[in-house]
């Protein structure tokens, strides 16, 4: 299976999961005290997951539109290579995500430090697995981290009333 039929899977599942979550948050009954519908969150990341579906759909496409322009004439030992250190280096990142959110979980459950210091760790050190270390991937993890945990606390605390661990 080629690399444009997985990404192709990949976007249709994304948009099916996008589905069920915006046909589920119709389903979730509204209160009377809510100033807002209880499946307004669940339809948002369901619209922001659809938009990234096609997003994703365009990159690949574009991606594949370039590849075809470009033909290489000689197939070395080298990309051979290439390819099993780049999938070793994608199973190393997910191992490494999977470790992080069993420890983010297990420091939930046992109340080790506060929610919303150990999601900016979580947050942080999961970008910079992702993305490599450097000092530019740095300063982008530490972003995303502040922004994304900073605006979910605002959001479930001050407009939802959640009370976050």
């Amino acid at each position: 299976m080629n690399n444009q039929t997985k990404e192709l899977m990949l976007v249709v599942a994304c948009l099916a999961i996008a589905t069920l979550v915006y046909w589920s948050a119709n389903q979730i009954p509204s209160s009377l005290l809510a100033k807002t519908s209880a499946g307004l969150v669940p339809k948002i990341v369901a619209i922001s997951l659809i938009l990234l579906a096609i997003l994703h759909l365009i990159l690949v496409f574009s991606a594949n539109r370039t590849s075809n322009t470009q033909t290489s004439n000689s197939e070395t030992s080298t990309s051979a290579i290439d390819d099993r250190t780049e999938r070793n280096d994608g199973r190393i990142r997910i191992a490494l995500l999977v470790s992080f959110m069993i420890i983010f979980v297990l420091c939930l459950e046992l109340g080790l430090t506060e929610f919303w210091l150990l999601a900016l760790s979580f947050v942080f050190l999961s970008v910079l697995a992702m993305s490599g270390i450097s000092s530019r991937s740095i300063l982008i993890a530490a972003s995303i981290a502040v922004v994304s945990v900073g605006a979910t606390i605002v959001f479930f605390t001050k407009i939802f009333t959640v009370i976050l661990p």
